[in-house]
């Protein structure tokens, strides 16, 4: 209703004239107040209105109520979204140690929790607990969604490390290290070289090597990973880390206590680390190679072979020990030994005797005690004697510690059963695993059993590995390249770039054999004006560098590649004569020298300092310059350096990495076997501009391109 019309009926109101006046309103009032009430039509119409205005005001209460409701009900949505992706977040695996106050476990857990988890064990029958469960009860897998691997690195809840806990990891590096250096006997046994029958009409040799006398443990590969998070190496972190989903996936739900704990809890530490992938097997080797090389336990001048997987025939030949003709590790052609009990961790299947008297009987129980008739189990689980658990006669539920049952002959623990072991074939390129695991039919235990998992390289429940390291004879110990150093067993590097008078020895070897003015001699000569492009003043370098004394340890410069491929064939052609010539001298049968691959200098690039040389660049030289790149004028005044260089240094210049190889980023750029491409950066470049990872193009002989060599030994004949 408008404005006017309001006002018309106010007009029309004060217009007319009232039907009673205020004395006679009054006399009305006061009456029907003396007169105790209204009357009735009067009453019953007050009643009528009080409950339509109770009604009305009801109506606009709930009314209200409702759209408050509905008003609040996206923000209640949201926060059961907000709720249900912390949850989500929080049930990112971690590896960080869980604190045993903070485990909570049910009763169907405890079975198949080591004894020290929690206390008092709760005894059922645990036939249910290890075999799968029937399909309904399972839940529904979701279908999972498509990430890349940057998502899963920014998703991931990376553990955060406190002081006391890197000091501890620290702890236990130092030791594993120790006893790779020295090659503890308890931990690395020495397997001698020897011959295996594998079949009746074949015989296989093998080359002496040391061994891991355990399997790898969850105490010593998370040592490793708590390492990769200490150095910040988050991507390598990812890619090693075990999947402990795959027991649920394989097992089933009441599995999932092993899903939580095994990796995390310490009561874990001294089984084996399983459910990771080759691939992280692979990094946990060159970890171990790398962190020996920067310890600083290694004697000077002491060298050790890589770090690896077995092959097949290097694992049934340590398997078999002295006993090269018994199916089984520990010597004889039974399961069992002589008190009953079985030798190894596998699936026994169903078996009422349980006649073994080492493990099947709880200390202090007599036969009249309920306890009678328990038993317990090698990994602290108690069952009843008569349980149909296909799996628990052999003393284990599923793993048991990486030292349980007796060793073989050359003092190898459980190289039948427990976990099955990765192994490569004798090239080197076929994964699989040998020895079976607990979860093994007998067969697959005996050493000449056909090789399981093939191909496979994700990590499985059953699947885990020990190290080897191949045996350096006192010949191969003494064998020394000059100026060389060893980077792996068949592999050694230039410490330094290439020098000018290592090229110019290559020069006179050429004048004599061919004449200063032929052609092979005139076609390897480096092109000395490449100074001019980034020098204004350059006479002093184009005439003197190549040849002056005072520049003989500096790197050589305006070679091409085939220059640098034409050295490397002339030095392995020199030294082979040499060989021939003094036999008696160590050297391998056959060796050349060549360009390394970029994998190979990224590798010995990315090794870094030893722990010594980085904490003194950290300390004493924290303010120095730690490679030959361009800087300004400013760094020259505020680092007054002896080391400082107008243009290339000499080879040895700066700190070497762990290797004990110099300049590999700075100085001059790397040329590696593919042309066209260097590596390192050279004395033009940026700081910025050394990523180890930068691919640097060239086309030509350059004033800031040079190159090293690798020498590779190859076990042909």
């Amino acid at each position: 209703m408008d404005n006017d019309r309001l006002n018309q009926l106010f007009n029309e109101a004060r217009s007319q004239a009232p039907k009673a006046s205020f004395d006679q309103t009054k006399d009305r009032f006061i009456n029907s107040i003396h007169s105790g009430g209204a009357t009735t039509s009067t009453s019953f119409f007050n009643t009528k209105l009080f409950k339509t205005i109770l009604m009305m005001t009801s109506s606009i209460v709930v009314i209200g109520i409702s759209l408050f409701i509905w008003n609040k009900a996206p923000n209640e949505t949201n926060v059961t979204n907000n709720r249900s992706l912390a949850v989500e977040n929080q049930s990112v695996e971690k590896v960080k140690s869980i604190q045993p106050h903070e485990i909570k476990i049910n009763e169907k857990q405890q079975l198949i929790e080591p004894e020290k988890i929690t206390t008092p064990v709760i005894f059922v029958n645990t036939a249910s607990l290890v075999a799968p469960p029937k399909e309904e009860n399972l839940p529904v897998p979701k279908t999972p969604r498509q990430v890349t691997s940057k998502t899963v690195e920014e998703a991931y809840v990376f553990p955060v490390l406190t002081p006391e806990e890197i000091e501890e990891n620290a702890i236990q590096k130092r030791g594993m290290l120790k006893k790779l250096a020295k090659m503890e006997k308890k931990a690395y046994a020495f397997i001698p070289s020897g011959t295996y029958t594998v079949k009746e009409d074949k015989s296989i040799s093998v080359h002496a090597f040391y061994m891991q006398t355990a399997e790898v443990s969850v105490r010593e590969y998370k040592t490793f990973l708590f390492d990769l998070l200490i150095q910040d190496r988050k991507e390598e972190f990812l890619k090693a880390k075990p999947d402990q989903q795959q027991w649920v996936v394989k097992m089933g739900a009441y599995a999932q206590p092993l899903t939580d704990h095994y990796f995390s809890h310490v009561a874990y530490h001294d089984y084996p680390i399983n459910n990771i992938s080759r691939e992280g097997a692979l990094m946990y080797c060159k970890w171990l190679n790398q962190e020996l090389l920067k310890s600083g336990f290694l004697k000077k001048n002491e060298s050790i072979s890589d770090v690896r997987l077995p092959t097949t025939y290097e694992w049934m030949y340590a398997a078999s020990g002295s006993s090269k003709a018994a199916p089984y590790p520990w010597g004889g052609p039974y399961i069992r030994n002589s008190k009953g009990c079985y030798l190894a961790n596998f699936k026994p299947g169903k078996d009422t005797s349980l006649t073994c008297d080492v493990w099947n009987k709880l200390k202090g129980v007599d036969s009249d005690d309920s306890l009678f008739h328990f038993v317990q189990t090698m990994d602290d689980a108690r069952l009843p004697k008569n349980n149909n658990n296909p799996y628990s006669d052999d003393g284990g539920l599923y793993t048991v510690k990486v030292f349980s049952y007796n060793p073989n002959d050359f003092g190898l623990y459980c190289m039948s059963g427990n976990v099955a072991e990765m192994v490569y074939d004798a090239s080197f390129t076929t994964p699989a695993a040998k020895g079976g695991s607990w979860l093994s039919p007998m067969q697959e235990l005996q050493i000449n059993a056909e090789a399981t998992h093939k191909g496979e390289t994700n990590g499985m429940i059953d699947v885990g590995f020990r190290v080897v390291i191949s045996y350096l004879d006192e010949k191969s110990k003494a064998f020394q390249p000059v100026g060389m150093t060893k980077v792996k067993n068949s592999l050694w590097v230039d410490q330094g770039e290439v020098t000018n008078f290592q090229y110019g020895e290559y020069l006179k070897s050429l004048a004599k054999q061919h004449g200063k003015t032929s052609r092979s001699y005139l076609s390897q000569l480096p092109d000395t004006t490449v100074w001019t492009q980034h020098l204004n003043y350059n006479a002093p370098y184009e005439k003197l560098y190549l040849r002056h004394p005072a520049y003989q340890e500096y790197p050589v410069v305006g070679v091409s590649y085939e220059q640098a491929v034409a050295f490397c064939q002339w030095k392995t052609n020199f030294l082979k004569n040499h060989y021939t010539q003094h036999p008696n001298e160590a050297h391998p049968n056959n060796f050349r020298y060549r360009l390394p691959s970029k994998q190979e200098w990224e590798s010995m690039a990315n090794i870094g300092y030893a722990e010594k040389t980085q904490k003194e660049l950290e300390s004493k030289y924290k303010d120095q310059p730690k490679a030959n790149f361009k800087r300004d004028h400013k760094d020259f005044v505020s680092n007054p350096s002896g080391n400082d260089a107008d243009v290339t240094a000499p080879v040895k210049s700066y700190w070497p990495n762990a290797y004990d190889i110099y300049n590999l980023q700075g100085n001059v750029a790397e040329m590696i076997s593919t042309k066209g491409i260097a590596k390192g950066g050279g004395w033009i470049h940026t700081e910025q501009e050394l990523d180890l990872q930068k691919d640097f193009n060239y086309q030509q002989p350059e004033c800031w391109l040079g190159f090293r060599t690798v020498l590779e030994i190859s076990n042909a004949k």
